[in-house]
């Protein structure tokens, strides 16, 4: 009798899994880009962009409509599926970008492009506990999966402005959807170990929505990840108006900090996939949040170039770690049976608080207080790790 090699198997499926990781990861972030700057270049019209900004952000209602209706699918199946029609409707805006009105064209794909991105990114996560039948080895997937999408998402953003640059739309869009197709060959060639359950079939909305109130651990979770993510939702525009307006530096230095803080995020995640072993999730959630409301206020305090610099690669490592350990909790306590429409549901709730945290900020910048603006959310950081106490500690089994 032949003897199976189990070993070669899992590092087998590791190396697929982080290789349509990248592939959907690069072709994703480029998709982005190409889409906004042809919409721009075409209409010039900085509205019509504003525009297809806001209408991409109602994906996440979308993306749980879907996974409910499709319960009962693998995390492989959403994987491929969602990287498929992606490359179909490249494809399609490949020959259709010089039709006439092929800028409502290209703002309608982008809705659709972007539900599918909600689902592929639920599915990477959900597809660990899919492939691992030990717990352990959750938290070495989640940051390995976090960190190489992090690093392939900065390889398409500047590939692609390089390329919509020198070579045009239409190649960009072809090569994209040659990405999209790359990464759905490998995602259908993954072989899960856990099998879904019939009864996953027949979990519905309220169902899951009573399993989270009624769980102590899972209500927590949830409502810390709202409070963190209330905070980091507006980082990008507290970054760019604090440099500007406290800082008194332009574009070039603003460049720096947003790489610095990717970079940052880079790190923590393969970081994370080294000390998750090690410590337990609550505890190292804990110095974390504590971790990164220094930063916060230290940001509001220093305003030193270099000093500033450093904080905010810091910044990025601690919400890399934040975000992993989140990822992890979740997927440890989440119940197999419909976790694909668990994990979108809390994506949908999560996206809520996107316009609480731009009205948060809006209000403070609006009454002056952009320089303790940090601090402010340093604090916040600080309710959420008091509330964070509260939480049922999990086992690392």
């Amino acid at each position: 009798m032949e003897k199976v090699n189990y070993m070669k198997i899992e590092r087998n499926e590791i190396i697929k899994y982080l290789t349509t990781v990248s592939l959907s990861s690069l072709a994703n972030s480029a998709s982005a880009l190409a889409v906004y700057w042809y919409v721009l270049e075409t209409t010039a019209s900085v509205e019509t962009l504003i525009m297809a900004g806001i209408l991409q952000s109602l994906p996440t209602v979308f993306a749980f409509i879907i996974a409910n209706i499709a319960k009962g699918k693998s995390s492989r199946f959403f994987m491929w599926v969602s990287d498929a029609i992606r490359a179909v409707l490249f494809i399609a805006l490949f020959l259709t970008c010089d039709l006439k009105y092929s800028v409502w064209i290209v703002i309608v794909i982008n809705i659709v492009l972007h539900v599918l991105e909600q689902l592929r990114t639920t599915a990477t996560t959900t597809i660990i506990a899919e492939l691992n039948e030990k717990q352990t080895k959750y938290g070495i997937w989640v940051g390995m999966s976090n960190g190489i999408k992090s690093i392939f998402e900065l390889i398409g953003v500047a590939s692609c402005g390089y390329f919509f640059e020198k070579i045009g739309y239409k190649f960009t869009f072809i090569s994209i959807a040659l990405f999209f197709i790359l990464s759905t060959v490998v995602s259908f060639t993954i072989k899960e170990n856990a099998e879904i359950t019939e009864d996953a079939k027949h979990i519905r909305p309220l169902s899951m929505l009573k399993q989270i109130t009624h769980n102590v651990n899972i209500l927590g979770i949830i409502t810390l990840a709202v409070i963190i993510s209330t905070v980091f939702s507006p980082l990008e525009i507290i970054l760019t108006s604090f440099v500007h307006t406290i800082l008194k530096k332009g574009a070039l230095y603003y460049g720096i900090v947003d790489g610095l803080l990717m970079f940052g995020m880079i790190v923590g995640a393969f970081l994370f996939s080294f000390i998750s072993k090690k410590i337990q999730n609550k505890k190292l959630l804990s110095y974390i949040l504590l971790f990164c409301a220094v930063i916060f206020i230290s940001l509001s305090i220093f305003h030193d170039q270099f000093v500033f610099s450093f904080l905010i690669l810091l910044l990025g490592i601690s919400l890399s770690l934040i975000d992993s350990t989140l990822d992890l909790w979740l997927l440890r306590i989440i119940p197999q049976e419909g976790r694909i429409a668990f994990f979108a549901l809390i994506s949908f709730l999560l996206a809520l608080t996107s316009p609480l945290g731009n009205i948060l900020l809006s209000y403070m910048v609006n009454i002056g207080l952009i320089s303790v603006i940090f601090i402010i959310f340093g604090v916040i950081i600080l309710v959420a790790l008091l509330f964070s106490v509260f939480l049922i500690n999990e086992r690392n089994d």
